[in-house]
């Protein structure tokens, strides 16, 4: 079975990309592999995130991670070939 590539980006609220790239895998892997690297920032940065409900549109999927002093926005979207 053929892998799709999927984005993903890791980018914070006023601030810049924190983490992105393209992955060959399945669409619930990369959601998995987002949520990961908010948990390493989390622990770089000792604070705690609580994740917002995540909206999924289509091959789209984001969720809005917060803090008491910053935000951060997670996407996970497939690559047209």
């Amino acid at each position: 079975m053929k892998r799709q590539r999927y984005y993903i980006g890791v980018s914070e609220e006023g601030g810049g990309i924190l983490a992105s790239g393209e992955y060959k895998f399945a669409m619930n892997s990369g959601v998995t592999r987002s949520e990961a690297i908010v948990r390493e920032i989390a622990r770089y940065r000792g604070v705690i995130y609580t994740g917002a409900t995540p909206t999924r549109d289509g091959d789209v999927y984001r969720r809005v991670w917060t803090s008491e002093d910053s935000k951060i926005t997670a996407i996970v979207r497939r690559v047209e070939p």
